[in-house]
């Protein structure tokens, strides 16, 4: 067998300058303009302008009554806040909470407002956990203060029993 030689060409390819670079148009497609007669040949010109007419009126009464639902969905959700109804998830909904401080304590400011001892209010349920988050360190602490631990407040034992008849009933606490 003869050994053939291979002989491999390389190509260079030089990138063309900025300037010498081509570019290429782009093309838009547009509709044709075509005259109303063209599209709708079996209507009169004064059919054409009239059915223009009517899509302008129907195009502007869709408008009018799509701002006219934008202004009473705003102006709800302004009363519904100001009114304090629930506007949103779970945290939004209203619920009524009786302010219960220690003995030390007579008030709670929360964003700048107050919320006096043993008096009610309907705030939103995020703001009341927070006043019952802050109601309960304030016994908390009044508690540690005292030396008292939570074993006695919730370590007593119950005597629960259990019957068939009567069911669950737990024992009289003895007096202290």
């Amino acid at each position: 067998m003869a050994e053939k030689k291979r002989e491999e060409t390389v190509e260079t390819v030089q990138t063309p300058k900025p300037e010498e670079r081509v570019t290429v148009p782009t093309t838009q497609i547009q509709e044709p303009d075509q005259p109303p007669e063209m599209l709708a040949p079996a209507l009169t010109p004064e059919e054409i302008d009239e059915i223009k007419l009517k899509a302008r009126k129907t195009l502007e009464k869709e408008r009018k009554q799509h701002a006219k639902d934008d202004l009473f969905e705003r102006e709800l959700k302004r009363l519904q806040d100001e009114e304090g109804f629930s506007t949103g998830g779970v945290g939004d909904q209203m619920v009524s909470i009786t302010i219960d401080l220690y003995p030390g304590a007579d008030r709670i400011v929360l964003d700048s407002k107050p919320y006096f001892h043993a008096q009610t209010y309907a705030v939103k349920r995020k703001v009341a956990d927070t006043l019952r988050e802050i109601m309960w360190r304030g016994w908390d602490q009044e508690r540690i203060r005292k030396g008292e631990s939570l074993r006695d407040l919730y370590g007593n034992p119950r005597h629960t029993t259990l019957s068939s008849l009567v069911g669950a009933r737990n024992a009289p606490r003895p007096a202290a």
